[in-house]
């Protein structure tokens, strides 16, 4: 029998955010002091249920300000995750006291290891793999198509952009969500069964409310079969950015988020399981043609519901009811990094649609700003290559936006 005893998580700095987390087996409610912070973000997954369920985030608890205590309402034996993400102080603590400062929690502790890292910078977070997650080799070159204004503001802000999974949607309605045939064959669930198809809709909500804590950079392995269908279909007048995948994952090693990277899967034949990171790198086999990298930033809403799909019916809508239960106001729709640019880019693209002006303008300015000296290319420019116009009527279908 194990015995209770505090768990202490330490804050290392002031003002810095800090991911870190515990494990705790509990069977009863659990009282987390946030000592001085805001916000939690907490994820568990039961002991007794089937190994491909995935994990879920906990939103069933209360807040009480005034004792800074998070109260877990856990009816039965759970593994609870505490997953503490970007703190905000109620009033400032001078440096020399942010080492005292802790957060505890209290329930049945399991095996625990907090220790600064070994790095200069030790609130970096290494990228976090996941199951079965599929790297190229590390110096496959990778393009990002832009549209010009995003080139613009990536080379005079040097921040990339990552964009909420959700907001994809519009353009694939089935981003981040596994098929309906995969579930049922993972879930054992049959279809036309009313209670299994219940079950079937409460999972496919759930993956896209874990898809609204997700933030996606997209990037293309460089494929030059299918570079005029990216430049028509993102970029029809813009801009790529070329670098390689270990210059990415370089880049990125230095973020203070919880960051995975990994070459997306197109269908579920080789997939296994039921995991929900897994499920965000696996797309439709009609994309295959993208050849897309994806990095991933991890961002909770630490006070966001959880039944966020269901109205007053109780029944289990696929999609978020927003009209009932809109996002906060504090979730974004993207995230922006900072990172060394000079360290990611090798080179810079130009669509072949562009016009003369706009690549003059990129090759003698943007091209050595910060005095960088990027080759810049007028890729496939020739009098031979098909106009975007001719492409739509030949069905490449509708392209991308100017």
């Amino acid at each position: 029998m194990e015995h209770c005893r505090p768990l202490r998580l330490e804050v290392p700095e002031v003002g810095i955010p800090v991911v870190d987390h515990a494990d705790v087996n509990c069977a009863h409610p659990v009282d987390v002091d946030v000592n001085g912070f805001l916000g939690a973000a907490l994820s568990y997954y039961p002991f007794m249920r089937r190994k491909s369920d995935s994990r879920q985030v906990i939103n069933h608890y209360d807040y009480h300000p005034g004792t800074g205590t998070l109260r877990c309402k856990l009816g039965m034996r759970w593994k609870v995750r505490f997953r503490y993400l970007q703190w905000q102080r109620k009033r400032p603590v001078p440096p020399s006291q942010a080492a005292n400062r802790k957060v505890e929690a209290v329930g049945r502790v399991g095996k625990f290891r907090s220790e600064p890292s070994a790095t200069t910078n030790q609130h970096n977070m290494p990228i976090k793999p996941h199951d079965q997650k599929i790297e190229p080799p590390d110096h496959t070159e990778i393009w990002r198509f832009l549209k010009p204004e995003y080139f613009y503001d990536l080379m005079a802000n040097e921040e990339l952009y990552f964009r909420r999974t959700d907001l994809y949607k519009k353009a694939d309605p089935d981003e981040g969500l596994p098929t309906d045939d995969y579930l049922r064959r993972t879930l054992n669930l049959r279809r036309y069964v009313l209670d299994d198809e219940l079950e079937l809709n409460s999972h496919q909500a759930e993956n896209r409310l874990f898809s609204e804590s997700q933030y996606l950079c997209c990037w293309n392995m460089y494929d030059s079969g299918n570079r005029l269908r990216m430049w028509y279909k993102y970029a029809p007048c813009g801009v790529a950015i070329r670098s390689e995948y270990n210059r990415l994952k370089a880049a990125l090693d230095t973020l203070i988020d919880e960051v995975s990277l990994g070459k997306v899967r197109y269908g579920d034949e080789e997939m296994t399981g039921y995991n929900a990171s897994q499920i965000l790198y696996t797309k439709r086999t009609r994309f295959t043609w993208e050849n897309e990298v994806r990095a991933v930033v991890t961002c909770y809403d630490p006070v966001g519901g959880q039944a966020r799909y269901y109205r007053e019916t109780n029944f289990p809508h696929r999609e978020s009811q927003e009209d009932l239960n809109p996002l906060h106001p504090w979730v974004h729709d993207f995230k922006r990094r900072r990172i060394v640019l000079k360290d990611l880019i090798t080179g810079i693209a130009v669509s072949p649609w562009a016009s003369e002006e706009a690549f003059r303008e990129i090759e003698q300015a943007w091209a050595k700003v910060r005095g960088y000296n990027l080759p810049v290319a007028h890729d496939l420019k020739s009098p031979f290559t098909p106009n975007v116009e001719e492409l739509a009527e030949r069905g490449w279908g509708s392209r991308g936006d100017y």
